[in-house]
């Protein structure tokens, strides 16, 4: 049996949701001192822990686009995305995996720079 387009849209929304609510790569663990990301830069943590779900230029995928002319919120608004996660989405809390301030305001200045 042939499936309607509305159905074939409903299965593959659910299989690319489910891919992304996995979570984040968590097989390299987050130092809590020490060298940020663990003398990775901002770049390469996006790379590995955030372009799954904002894409590998930071154009949006299941997450929403993240490259500087689309960053209209202040500061503190992704500081706080980014350290408390956003309950009812894919978008994990990162300061509970580890995260530290410090990391995170690398990663602010990371997507406020051109891709």
């Amino acid at each position: 049996m042939r499936a309607t387009l509305p159905t074939a849209a409903a299965i593959l929304g659910a299989l690319v949701l489910a891919a992304c609510s996995a979570g984040p790569d968590t097989s390299t663990p987050v130092p809590e001192d020490g060298e940020p990301f663990d003398g990775r830069t901002a770049a390469e943590f996006f790379g590995s822990r955030c372009s799954s779900c904002h894409g590998q230029e930071r154009q949006g995928a299941i997450g929403p686009s993240l490259v500087p002319e689309r960053l209209t919120k202040d500061d503190a608004a992704y500081f706080d995305t980014i350290a408390h996660g956003r309950p009812g989405t894919p978008m994990p809390a990162w300061r509970a995996q580890g995260v530290t301030d410090t990391e995170i305001n690398a990663l602010i200045e990371f997507l406020r720079s051109p891709p």
